[in-house]
């Protein structure tokens, strides 16, 4: 049964895979399509608009929003001083009123706010209150308050006497700085309907929120407190969500200037919705407590979400129920200051089915132990195509008790500490794959229970191996690859690496010989090579062993040869059988850089 539903996931790679090159960069691939929510403030039929030309324009509905929001990187400010400089803001007496601020994106600290109250220059500003650092080079953000404009207009959009399905937001940067959630409410929420903002036929965004430090829903809270949805929920509280909605954000950038909220205590969510399109997220940052950036419902699908320098959990799918779908996307956290930070987690609530195509996954400082894609909870989770990597201390997939498969992956981690899949019990398929650790003493798999991993074909798995020796690992109807570094061991029986989960070893010194591969059903082996990066002076034999001891498929690397094989011989091998490969090496100058490999029909 496992192997058919893993050849069941192979054959959506036909349906799903726009080929095997992974996104490149920072920045999405391409995929979907986008459309303007709105020309020119014009609103379509039962959509709600939010402009700032509502008075001059036949828009209806409209509710006005100022949407003059503008950001720079040049702030300045003195400590204990009102004033904030800006070589580039280009400051006019119409800033007068405007709410401003500068954080320090080194350190998230908050390090002036206030409203306008006298422009000096176009370099230089007065605001309502004192800075509380000297420094330069800050972010900066200016303009008025959009934040209770558009929570009227969500608030109306979702009477039951409305007809609204849709609310669009204008093609421009807005201020969101007033205490409250955008789009949510605790019962009425805006059902089967859309929020989007503006983006281009490739994927460019004109729509932003720039969420102040103030932004913070202190009041309108689902859960009794517990969680604090920030724009897009669905209906009802937390755990509470409703099946039927079908709500679509999409257009949209939001940032947060990389300020360090200071909420300490239950969970902030950025979004949760069962569609979304097209979103970007940068620089926020929660320090203290757990928060999620992007959340599905019981089906999502989330195309097009690039994630940026957070510390957030990025994108957690519900999976409780139905097929859940992330695409094209680019996940690059440099944040992590949290025990709970993933970049991307399946079946958090149940079991579910998740399936990531095309996507970039990267981190450079996640914690301990912490994965960049966790599948929980006896999920099943099919990556097809994409590429995962991690520099820090976290591993790459948490399998856990469910079904990992993997098809045409890049999978690189490069720290000791780190597994690139850790597993408690799963099930993991691999499929025309790359997993790589390549520190000294890195781990490809963490084994903290029992379970299976499925070398299917074509993969390319290199590390130092397994922390359990218990845990099985299958490459049925395929090839057996052992290889091994630098110069063999003079006069000895030597092991190769990957020729059984015992061979932890990937020098040519190892005397310890693999265990083997376990056979699952009747084979014939055939066609053995071995082959050696630089040639001996004696001769040294490769042999295939079934269960422990010599077959009859052998080959002599004689002196300064590089290269044997055994295509005549084959032998026959029944279900449950050990294959591995050993080396003997002479007395003389040995060959380094050795690889042999046997196949089976």
């Amino acid at each position: 049964m496992k192997r058919v539903a893993f050849l069941f996931f192979l054959f959506t790679l036909s349906v799903f895979a726009q080929g095997g090159t992974p996104p490149g960069g920072y920045s999405p691939s391409s995929g979907g399509s986008t459309t303007p929510a709105s020309t020119n403030g014009l609103a379509p039929n039962n959509a709600f608009s939010l402009s700032p030309n509502c008075s001059s324009t036949s828009i209806s509905p409209c509710q006005f929003v100022y949407a003059d929001a503008r950001i720079t990187a040049d702030c300045g400010t003195t400590n204990t001083q009102p004033t904030i400089t800006s070589a580039t803001a280009a400051f006019t007496s119409a800033d007068i009123g405007k709410f401003a601020w500068c954080v320090n994106n080194s350190t998230g600290a908050l390090a002036i706010k206030g409203t306008v109250l006298s422009v000096q220059s176009a370099t230089q500003i007065t605001v309502s209150n004192n800075a509380t650092q000297t420094t330069t080079g800050l972010n900066f953000a200016i303009g008025h308050d959009d934040g209770t404009a558009i929570n009227a207009a969500s608030a109306a959009a979702v009477l039951p006497t409305s007809g609204i399905t849709g609310l669009n937001l204008p093609c421009a940067m807005m201020v969101i700085d007033s205490g409250q959630p955008l789009f949510s409410k605790s019962t009425a929420i805006l059902q089967n309907g859309s929020v989007s903002g503006c983006g281009g036929a490739a994927g460019e965004l004109t729509t932003a929120l720039i969420m102040g430090p103030d932004f913070f829903p202190t009041t309108g809270c689902t859960g009794s407190g517990t969680y604090c949805i920030w724009a897009i929920q669905e209906s009802g509280a937390l755990p509470g969500f409703d099946v039927g909605t079908s709500e679509m954000p999409s257009n949209l950038k939001v940032t947060g200037l990389g300020y360090h909220n200071p909420m300490s205590s239950g969970n902030a969510i950025l979004f949760i919705a069962n569609q979304a399109d097209n979103i970007e997220v940068e620089n926020i940052d929660f320090p203290s407590v757990t928060c999620q950036i992007i959340e599905g419902g019981l089906e999502a699908h989330l195309n097009r979400m690039n994630i940026q320098h957070t510390d957030c959990a990025s994108v957690n799918m519900l999976g409780g129920q139905g097929d859940n779908v992330l695409s094209n996307s680019v996940i690059a956290l440099n944040g992590g200051a949290q025990n709970t930070s993933y970049a991307g987690q399946c079946g958090s609530n149940g079991a579910g089915l998740c399936t990531f195509v095309d996507d970039y996954f990267i981190s450079n400082t996640m914690p301990n132990n912490h994965a960049v894609i966790a599948n929980l909870n006896g999920s099943t989770l099919n990556v097809i195509s994409g590429y995962y990597q991690i520099t820090g201390s976290a591993s790459n997939f948490d399998a856990g008790t469910g079904i990992l498969n993997l098809a045409e992956a890049t999978i690189l981690a490069n720290s000791a500490s780190v597994a690139n899949i850790i597993s408690e019990g799963a099930t993991i398929g691999v499929h025309q794959s790359v997993i790589k650790n390549t520190a000294s003493g890195g781990r490809l798999l963490n084994v903290t229970g029992t379970g299976l991993m499925d070398d299917v074909d074509g993969n390319t798995i290199l590390g130092i191996g397994t922390t359990a020796t218990a845990f099985p690992i299958e490459a049925d109807g395929h090839l057996l690859n052992g290889t091994c570094t630098g110069s063999a061991s003079a006069s000895s029986t030597l092991g190769l690496y990957g020729t059984g989960p015992n061979e932890t070893v990937t020098t040519c010194t190892s005397t310890t010989i693999g265990s083997g591969t376990v056979i699952q059903s009747s084979r014939t082996l055939q066609n053995f090579t071995c082959n050696a990066g630089v040639a001996g002076t004696t001769t040294t034999t490769c042999t295939v062993l079934v269960n422990g001891s010599a077959s009859a498929l052998t080959c002599n690397l004689v002196a300064a040869s590089t290269q044997c094989n055994d295509i005549t011989d084959t032998v026959a091998v029944t279900q449950g059988a050990l294959v591995s490969i050993e080396i003997i090496t002479g007395a003389a100058t040995t060959p380094s850089g050795i690889n042999a490999y046997v196949h089976w029909n």
